[in-house]
């Protein structure tokens, strides 16, 4: 059995529209949210002990109706109304688990664990930051462990000359134009700690530190388990609605869905100049 909805967020001076999908058997609920046809997060409700599991968090620009999903705030808006729409649909849920297997990708394609960068850059993991998110109990202790070997390496001094760190972590040739030498040169200063580096270099790509962070620090978080408990949700939410619909079959119902949700706001459709960005709806 589906059933299909459409969450409305308020966002400063527009909307995110994202659309979700309800699938049910025996033994659980299966919530996917997102845009029309690529889904960002995926929810799983097991019915007997209510246990929920966050499957999948993802980044993609087609999450949301209307128009295109953009990077930061809107990522985080995603996540923060789907669970708001678990608290209002399914109010014995307190509380989310999932394993946190996080990165980000550099320009290079290499990728740096996110979990393990947030707690250099922030103090907190990513999730904890701006979901409030703690640890499971079974990971509680481990994930502390954790956190104070990182701090232990980010506080080690790099003990390597200028060339000798050039030579170390920037031999590539995408480090070879002297544009991108030169900002490593003004910012590195021997016996420096990885932590100074990594802040002095907090602007750039991850590529100009993909590799001695990958060396220095690793993925000591990746596969933690965490939860992110409802009630620390709810206050973020205050200008959201939910609305069950009927599930969009054809493109042309796209186009009728927009007029319907946005009739009271003809501000919105002339921004869209009277018509449905395609963007974020294919």
């Amino acid at each position: 059995m589906e059933s299909y909805f459409v969450i409305i967020s308020k966002i400063d001076d527009h909307n995110k529209y994202y659309y979700g999908i309800i699938t049910e058997n025996k033994f659980e609920y299966h919530i996917l949210v997102g845009g029309l046809k690529i889904k960002c997060v995926s929810i799983i409700i097991n019915k007997k002990n209510n246990n929920t599991l966050l499957e999948l968090y993802q980044y993609n620009i087609r999450c949301s109706l209307f128009a295109d999903l953009q990077k930061g705030e809107e990522v985080i808006d995603l996540l923060k109304n789907t669970l708001y729409f678990i608290s209002q649909k399914f109010s014995s849920v307190k509380y989310i688990e999932f394993i946190d297997n996080s990165f980000i990708q550099c320009k290079n394609k290499k990728k740096i664990s996110l979990p393990d960068l947030s707690i250099a850059k922030y103090n907190k993991t990513w999730y904890e930051k701006n979901f409030n998110a703690i640890p499971s109990k079974s990971s509680k202790d481990n994930i502390k462990i954790l956190k104070k070997q990182i701090y232990k390496n980010l506080n080690k001094k790099i003990k390597l000359t200028t060339n000798d760190l050039l030579d170390e972590y920037y031999s590539n040739e995408i480090f070879q134009k002297k544009k991108i030498l030169d900002i490593i040169k003004s910012v590195y200063i021997k016996d420096m700690t990885l932590k100074e580096y990594l802040d002095k270099l907090k602007d750039y790509d991850c590529v100009f530190y993909e590799k001695i962070f990958n060396k220095k620090i690793g993925n000591l978080l990746q596969g933690t388990e965490w939860i992110i408990e409802i009630d620390t949700i709810k206050e973020y939410i205050i200008n959201s609605e939910i609305k069950n619909i009927e599930k969009i079959k054809e493109h042309t119902d796209i186009h009728k869905l927009f007029k319907k949700l946005t009739i009271s706001n003809n501000n919105e459709i002339k921004k869209n100049g009277g018509n449905i960005y395609e963007g974020g709806i294919l």
